[in-house]
């Protein structure tokens, strides 16, 4: 769970133009080496009463789309994959938190055909919170080693009464992925997210549940 934050981030140093493209192939990189990073920036547009705290999740997606284990579904509760690929982290900057998530194609289990990026607010549901309440948000997707921005998405379009958004998919191609944008919005939060993968919740999204199948 990340604190709130100005446009800036992990991997969001440089002020950088929106993707044009839906789709963007990862061909010319070696899969077997390249390691994402993906990091999210925003700023609240109305202040007062509970915090607007965005969280940083990632969905490993079997062939049929479904979440094979609970192991698969990546957050700030769940840090790491069993298959140890996706690692969730959180930095300090300036006194600030941020959260990113970094993916290392090359270990990406061969049974695992998609990843699904997403952002929720934090404790939506009991605290009536939709990203209507946030502005400048940002994610940006880059190579970890280059640094080179892959992907940039500013302020997803028509997902103001949402409180999650699935934002960008990494999918296989052959031997090797492609970027795609998503910009889909959930107003029934988190749940109603994971839930068209195949994962149930306990509560969630109170910060001692976890999602279990």
């Amino acid at each position: 769970m990340a604190k709130k934050a100005e446009t800036k981030g992990l991997v969001m140093k440089n002020t950088l133009s929106p993707v044009s493209e839906k789709t963007i192939s990862l061909a010319g990189l070696n899969a077997i080496k390249l390691s994402l990073v993906v990091g999210s920036s925003w700023t609240e547009r109305f202040f007062g009463g509970a915090d607007q705290d965005v969280d940083s999740v990632l969905l490993m997606l079997n062939n049929q789309g479904l979440v094979q284990a609970p192991s698969d579904f990546v957050f700030y509760g769940q840090n790491k994959s069993a298959c140890g690929a996706i690692t969730h982290r959180m930095s300090l900057e300036e006194g600030e938190e941020y959260e990113s998530i970094e993916v290392v194609l090359g270990s990406v289990p061969k049974a695992v055909e998609r990843m699904i990026f997403a952002v929720s607010l934090h404790n939506a549901s009991d605290n009536e919170l939709h990203f209507g309440m946030i502005s400048d948000l940002s994610v940006c997707v880059a190579d970890k080693d280059s640094q080179k921005t892959l992907l940039h998405i500013e302020q997803p379009k028509n997902v103001g009464m949402a409180s999650a958004i699935s934002l960008a998919e990494i999918s296989r191609q052959g031997d090797s992925w492609e970027l795609k944008l998503i910009e889909q919005g959930y107003e029934g939060g988190l749940p109603e997210l994971i839930s068209q993968y195949g994962l149930k919740s306990k509560g969630w999204p109170k910060e001692e549940s976890a999602p279990v199948n």
